[in-house]
């Protein structure tokens, strides 16, 4: 695509300001429609997204899409925060929490890694479309093993003050 140098670095941080802007808003929802819910829904929209960067020929369209994303993702990156605050035992929260942020790094290194031979291999487009069709098989392996829990409306939020 051959973008501007500066282009990669603006990119990563715009794609960081939707999370700043709107994280309190969407773990807000997150926590009211319940955390799975709002997760599964946040990566299969991630998936569409996924899939369309492989159709995109500009790095322009590209940014303006991600943004876009990025905003959706804020959605679903709060949601397993909840998830872990709403599971762990309170004496258990920290481990949990950086057990979740350990694994989505391993994650996203094997992830990266399979994806960038992928990409050499066969492609921005078949990449992007294998990327998004695998995180949609995951979410709905997800749910499956999560069983009915994910369908049941959440508690009533309470809010100390």
């Amino acid at each position: 695509l051959r973008p501007p140098g500066w282009w990669g670095n603006a990119g990563i941080a715009g794609c960081g300001l939707p999370f700043i802007l709107f994280g309190t808003l969407w773990g807000t929802v997150a926590q009211r429609i319940g955390p799975i819910r709002a997760s599964a829904t946040g990566l299969v929209c991630g998936a569409g997204f996924i899939a369309a960067y492989g159709a995109l020929g500009s790095p322009y369209a590209i940014f303006a899409l991600a943004i876009v994303h990025m905003t959706i993702d804020a959605f679903s990156v709060t949601g397993t925060g909840i998830m872990v605050a709403e599971t762990a035992p309170p004496e258990r929260q920290a481990a949990a929490t950086g057990l979740l942020g350990g694994m989505q790094t391993l994650t996203g290194g094997i992830t990266a890694t399979l994806a960038g031979a992928a990409y050499e291999a066969f492609g921005r487009t078949a990449t992007m479309s294998a990327t998004a069709a695998t995180m949609v098989a995951l979410v709905a392996t997800g749910l499956v093993l999560v069983g009915r829990g994910w369908i049941v409306t959440p508690r009533p939020v309470t809010t100390v003050r």
